[in-house]
């Protein structure tokens, strides 16, 4: 980043979403109305932050995709750095997932921080335990997405959805992938199974589905890293 800044808003400004829309996001999160009341605060909002920084095109998710980073070891240890960093001060991404991470080739950079959190917002009692009680959430997620990007990047596409089916489930492993995808896939799969269920649960039950916290925190000292 090399630029930030506040700039008020025009007294009269328009408002970036329309009713329709308003209505559409509200419906998706379950016809919250602290989802309405979110939106509405954003739209009313005095100011704005404008951000200037160095332009990375490709995300995390198109550079493993297309194979341009294969250091699956350098990638592991650089992205729990950064969620351990932002879980040590307070701070929450809360939306880790490899499309919304950048990458220069050689390091990680997170982005859209539209979901984050802060230890050091003006939170409710209620926010605060909410905070707590997902602490562990980014580090969980981008394990998560490690296990299943190892997984993708590794079999033909043919087999994609049978061999991903087999690494994230219970079943003993009767396929192995190249090192150090397997090493990596074997690692998380465990995690990568239950985050996997929880977000599908989110998708297709209810925004309200209750997270994984006994599951979660079983694996939490698995992802450590030595």
């Amino acid at each position: 980043m090399y630029h930030a800044r506040v700039v008020e808003r025009a007294s009269k400004v328009t408002s970036k979403t329309t009713e329709i829309e308003r209505e559409e996001e509200v419906a998706y999160w379950d016809g919250s109305d602290a989802i309405r009341r979110r939106v509405a605060a954003a739209d009313e909002a005095p100011a704005e932050v404008v951000i200037c920084m160095e332009q990375m095109s490709e995300s995390l998710y198109s550079s493993l995709a297309f194979g341009k980073k294969s250091d699956l070891t350098h990638l592991e240890k650089e992205l729990f750095l950064v969620t351990s960093f932002m879980r040590a001060k307070g701070f929450l991404h809360f939306d880790t997932h490899f499309g919304n991470l950048l990458t220069s080739g050689r390091h990680v950079y997170f982005s859209d921080f539209g979901l984050a959190i802060s230890q050091d917002f003006d939170l409710t009692s209620e926010e605060r335990a909410f905070l707590e009680k997902h602490r562990d959430y980014d580090r969980m997620y981008v394990a998560s997405e490690l296990a299943c990007a190892a997984i993708q990047m590794s079999i033909q596409p043919s087999v994609s959805e049978r061999a991903f089916k087999h690494y994230l489930s219970a079943e003993s492993l009767a396929l192995t992938l190249p090192p150090p995808q397997d090493a990596v896939a074997r690692r998380y799969r465990r995690l990568a199974y239950i985050m996997e269920g929880f977000k599908q649960e989110l998708r297709e039950c209810s925004k309200s589905t209750p997270y994984p916290e006994a599951l979660i925190a079983r694996e939490v000292i698995k992802i450590t890293p030595k």
